[in-house]
């Protein structure tokens, strides 16, 4: 299998450290390894979050500049991830016409299925879809790089709580654990 490099960039909180690790693991078997370097990539995945509006801001300027990129290298796939994604769905594909791909937060363990389909068709997708429940794989964390050290291990994703001013229940979903439904129960255990 040919070696594609992929790049990632993660704008945003602790959770999206872990998310950008299973992407580069759910990307693995398709060929991926990743590169620092934007230019020579084969699949450039902006992680987003958008907790704060500066990190929006950020994305946005980001995404911008990778259409100078994309337009020298028509065959890169860019592809949008996270937060941003979550909330802002295809209104993406039409603010950022060369982007290739928005996911959700809950849509990363089809990414590799997204990725081959664009790879062969070069279609422009979208998929944020939210899930009742964890992926049973998406508690698995893969292979530590060379010299790492330490990993995120998920214990819960989204929230409980709907803050005025929070967005997380809404783009990461409410409270759930790999654990299963017992978990909220057993957590406030003493």
């Amino acid at each position: 299998m040919k070696s594609k490099l992929l790049h990632i960039s993660t704008i945003g909180c602790q959770m999206n450290v872990y998310d950008a690790d299973q992407i580069a693991g759910v990307l693995a078997p398709l060929g991926y390894t990743g590169t620092d370097a934007i230019e020579t990539a084969d699949l450039v995945v902006v992680n987003t979050c958008t907790i704060r509006e500066k990190a929006e801001q950020k994305a946005f300027s980001f995404l911008g500049r990778l259409a100078k990129i994309k337009a020298a290298n028509p065959s890169l796939i860019v592809a949008v991830g996270g937060c941003v994604a979550q909330q802002e769905g295809q209104a993406i594909l039409k603010r950022m016409p060369h982007v290739d791909l928005v996911f959700g937060t809950h849509a990363i363990f089809r990414l590799p299925e997204m990725v081959r389909r664009i790879e062969q068709t070069r279609c422009r997708l979208v998929d944020v879809r939210m899930s009742d429940a964890i992926d049973s794989d998406s508690a698995l964390v893969g292979p530590l790089a060379p010299g790492q050290v330490s990993a995120f291990v998920t214990i819960m994703r989204g929230c409980d709580n709907f803050c005025t001013y929070c967005v997380v229940p809404h783009v990461r979903a409410r409270g759930q654990s790999p654990s299963g439904p017992d978990y909220r129960r057993d957590s406030h255990a003493g």
